[in-house]
């Protein structure tokens, strides 16, 4: 019996999409086993999103010689344009050798009804064999369209379960500050006896939530200390693709890698994680860490899913309950696939 080979699209705008798209990784080799090769692959037109890119003449658009029997795409992918401007050299491709599509950890982008209307267009052109969702009103507006659906979550939510990580002991306590493009909390108003009862201002949370040229230059004039209250501060870089801008913020204990392991052993083990980007909470939530976003960003819809509608307003943490119950009705739903695609 021919193995059936299952693609999965990896990607790194920014280091946070590793965090689901691994996490997916691991699920189907859990779950597929011997049955299916799992590869992770190139899928998308990036010469726009380089740093160092030439002329789009140049590009080698690689990931449309991906012969694959199912294409696995993750994380807000149902954009309005963008999923069409992306990926639809790539699908037509994969269409006509057969492929079938298959979205998990799918969240929307700006959650409009005319990004309704462009992307249902597009699915109903490449229709989906599955899609399981980050959050609720993606699934509402996009299940229909799916011989298989599940109304699920972000699945970086789930990294706690195939990566417990290492401790470092050497480094201290420590708690992780994700403002790369802006300023940071004050964190007087930070409790620390008991972070979930910390009462931001209004004031506080709306100059870290603002990133524009002018709040970078003004972030530049400020001291960033190596230490608060006797607790080390990191302070994470997500993008690959930095503004021209982040090299002229200095501050102590910066921390970039192209290995989402590190991110995730960061985020593991810190006291508190204080953030700008949704994928700097999520991991550290999976952990059982505290988190708190700040960003008035419409993806907060992830977090709605899990029952933290409050992260933007105070740190909040993910009940292990819920969390189990989740992973389990993911992994339930992959053995369906499994099933239908094994019968075929």
């Amino acid at each position: 019996m021919k193995k059936i080979t299952i693609a999965v699209l990896h990607h790194s705008i920014n280091i946070g999409n590793h965090f689901f798209e691994l996490s997916i990784i691991h699920d189907l080799q859990k779950v597929f086993k011997d049955e299916a090769e799992i590869i992770p692959v190139e899928g998308r037109h990036f010469y726009s999103d380089l740093t160092l890119a030439a002329n789009k003449k140049y590009y080698l658009n690689y990931g449309i010689y991906t012969k694959c029997d199912y294409f696995v795409l993750a994380g807000p992918i149902f954009q309005y344009i963008t999923l069409r401007k992306n990926f639809e050299p790539l699908f037509k491709e994969m269409q006509n050798n057969g492929t079938q599509f298959i979205y998990l950890s799918a969240g929307s982008s700006h959650y409009t009804n005319e990004e309704i209307a462009d992307v249902r267009k597009f699915l109903n052109e490449y229709p989906p064999f599955a899609i399981s969702t980050r959050d609720r009103f993606t699934y509402d507006v996009y299940h229909d369209l799916a011989k298989f659906s599940h109304d699920g979550i972000c699945s970086a939510f789930f990294s706690s379960f195939h990566y417990s990580g290492y401790d470092t002991p050497k480094l201290g306590k420590y708690m992780i500050l994700n403002f790369e493009e802006g300023q940071e909390p004050n964190l007087n108003e930070l409790n620390f006896n008991n972070y979930c009862e910390s009462i931001f201002s209004a004031k506080n949370i709306n100059c870290c939530s603002k990133s524009s040229k002018v709040n970078i230059l003004k972030s530049m004039l400020l001291k960033y200390p190596d230490n608060y209250n006797g607790i080390k501060l990191i302070r994470t870089l997500h993008n690959f693709n930095p503004s021209i801008m982040k090299p002229f913020i200095h501050r102590n204990n910066q921390f970039v890698s192209v290995n989402a392991y590190a991110y995730l052993n960061l985020f593991s083990r810190a006291e508190i994680v204080l953030a700008r980007r949704v994928h700097a909470c999520v991991p550290a939530l999976s952990y059982g860490k505290p988190a708190m976003l700040f960003n008035p960003t419409k993806r907060v819809k992830l977090f709605d899913r899990v029952e933290l509608s409050d992260i933007t307003k105070k740190p909040v943490i993910l009940p292990n309950d819920i969390l189990l119950k989740e992973y389990n009705g993911f992994v339930s739903f992959l053995n369906v696939l499994k099933q239908a695609i094994l019968n075929k």
